[in-house]
């Protein structure tokens, strides 16, 4: 029988023999024996670090959006408002901004526009229903996927017409074929005919008037457990007007 090697028992001889996780045998420092053979090999064909690549970019960003998705949905527009965010901001952007003064119930989003003033008049601190603000007080208030939420809808666009200047302009978008979101409570839906109507009875001309709504059966059905945010690449715009998802308008009170 060939009797081993004397360079393979060196690191073993007058001590225990140590081993890895994976049963691989060390040597007595704890690395991995080495030797001139491998130091050669090293040596000729070094590990240079590749360039980062696009490709590479390519797949950190696919490994962020898997492994955090509630991140990356809170990028995205959710499908049942991209049509309606970008119809009124359409809208809204034609308006005379430097000369307006603004407000917002109980959000900001018309807040990026360059009024000459805007305020944010949030709740509970201020309460559409009850607690109005001055007479003619501002020449834009916008109430986006809030009215639904309201107890007494009619008393509180009696307020912002109220609110508003002769010639203001009030925004106001409301879901349709949405399931209940009770944030604290849900009340009300409006198609956009009676949408219509209501503005009127609560001061507004129908004569001055915007109204529109979009839908699809798709986006209703993709959405009633979750909100389900836009991919274009899966996700259809097509409006279906029988199925209205969200509407919207934009009234003036008359001069």
């Amino acid at each position: 029988m060939m009797p081993w090697p004397a360079n393979r028992l060196r690191p073993l001889i007058g001590q225990e023999a140590r081993k890895s996780r994976n049963g691989q045998v060390l040597g007595c420092d704890g690395r991995k024996p080495t030797g001139p053979g491998r130091e050669r090999r090293q040596a000729r064909h070094p590990r240079a670090r590749p360039e980062p690549s696009i490709l590479d970019g390519c797949l950190e960003t696919f490994e962020i959006v898997w492994r955090w998705p509630d991140w990356n949905r809170r990028k995205m527009p959710h499908w049942v408002r991209k049509v309606m965010n970008h119809r009124t901001t359409d809208l809204v952007r034609a308006l005379d901004h430097p000369n307006m003064d603004a407000a917002e119930i109980s959000g900001g989003r018309s807040g990026r526009f360059p009024w000459r003033s805007f305020a944010r008049l949030d709740y509970p601190a201020f309460d559409i229903c009850s607690a109005a603000g001055e007479d003619g007080s501002y020449d834009y208030l916008a109430m986006e996927q809030v009215l639904e939420h309201v107890q007494y809808p009619y008393r509180a666009v009696r307020n912002i017409h109220r609110m508003l200047r002769p010639g203001g302009y009030f925004l106001v978008t409301v879901p349709f074929l949405i399931r209940l979101h009770t944030h604290p409570i849900d009340c009300s839906r409006w198609t956009p005919t009676g949408l219509g109507y209501f503005l009127e009875e609560c001061g507004f001309s129908r004569d001055n008037m915007v109204i529109e709504s979009w839908g699809n059966r798709a986006c209703i059905v993709a959405n009633f457990e979750s909100w389900v945010p836009y991919d274009r690449a899966i996700h259809s715009l097509a409006n279906e007007p029988k199925f209205p998802v969200m509407v919207w308008a934009l009234a003036k009170k008359p001069a």
